[in-house]
């Protein structure tokens, strides 16, 4: 069952119906919101790769540009991502001319999940003097499973304050009992519902964008295998320490079921040797 974890369930939800995501801003803002514009989530193309970078969502709320970024799972390849892309929507609206400003204040929302910490909330800030050096660009990491996690303690309290975000980390069973104490919950319900039974044709398919994502962890995992072996290589200073580092390498990547071929590739090893590491694993 897809749920709101994907990017693409995310967007035909919040945005088939505005009321949908202006509560969501509402709440995790902790103001009032008057009027919603969604705007082209394509930034300028990137010189260097010659490719362009979509956003998730980009909308004006009255006058602030908020940014949404929906991250299925979390590690620092994502962290830096966002930040990349908060400081790219910074330039995007800035003003032309010699002095650099910028036309209206920048808000980027990371919704993690899969990540169990309390939110947290970024802004320039110059440790020596204590003072935040600009208010154009504020960054929020709201990380979902920590309200899931609240909506299973039943604390009823905080799930009345944040049901509009509790309801993002629900699967379709819980949303639909979820729902029935609230006819908000219920129209997101119905949204989800409908991608589920393919009514609609999401911009990604979620079983696709599943596949990118896992594709990602599986790259970023073999460059830090690799990069760790180097560095047990290096400390022990001889060629054994070296084999010791690959093993454990290889060790690593055949925990996380890497394919051999990849394996081969980043480890140089033989298949034969790949096989006899995989024995003392199962010993």
């Amino acid at each position: 069952m897809y749920t709101a974890k994907y990017e693409s369930v995310f967007m035909y939800s919040v945005t088939k119906d505005y009321y949908i995501l202006k509560k969501l801003l509402e709440t995790i803002l902790n103001k009032n919101i008057d009027t919603i514009t969604l705007l082209n989530p394509n930034l300028i193309k990137d010189k260097t790769k010659n490719r362009n970078q979509k956003l998730d969502i980009l909308v004006k709320c009255d006058e602030i540009y908020v940014n949404i970024e929906i991250n299925s799972g979390y590690n620092k390849y994502i962290a830096n991502r966002n930040l990349l892309y908060a400081f790219k929507v910074c330039n995007e609206f800035q003003e032309k001319g010699s002095i650099y400003k910028l036309k209206k204040q920048i808000i980027q929302i990371n919704l993690n999940f899969n990540r169990n910490k309390y939110n947290e909330e970024y802004f320039i800030f110059d440790p020596t003097n204590k003072i935040r050096l600009t208010n154009i660009l504020t960054i929020y990491n709201i990380n979902i499973n920590f309200y899931v996690n609240k909506y299973y303690e039943k604390d009823t309290e905080f799930i009345s304050k944040y049901k509009y975000i509790i309801m993002l980390g629900l699967e379709l069973d819980e949303l639909e009992n979820f729902s029935k104490e609230d006819d908000f919950v219920k129209k997101f319900t119905k949204r989800v519902k409908e991608v589920n039974e393919d009514v609609i044709i999401p911009w990604i398919e979620p079983e696709v964008e599943r596949r990118m994502y896992e594709e990602m962890l599986r790259e970023e995992a073999i460059k830090k295998g690799t990069r760790q072996g180097k560095r047990i290589g290096i400390k022990e200073g001889r060629k054994e320490g070296i084999k010791e580092g690959i093993k454990e390498t290889t060790k690593n990547l055949l925990k996380l079921k890497v394919d051999l071929n990849t394996i081969i590739q980043a480890t140089g090893l033989t298949q034969q040797e790949i096989e006899n590491i995989k024995i003392t694993i199962k010993n």
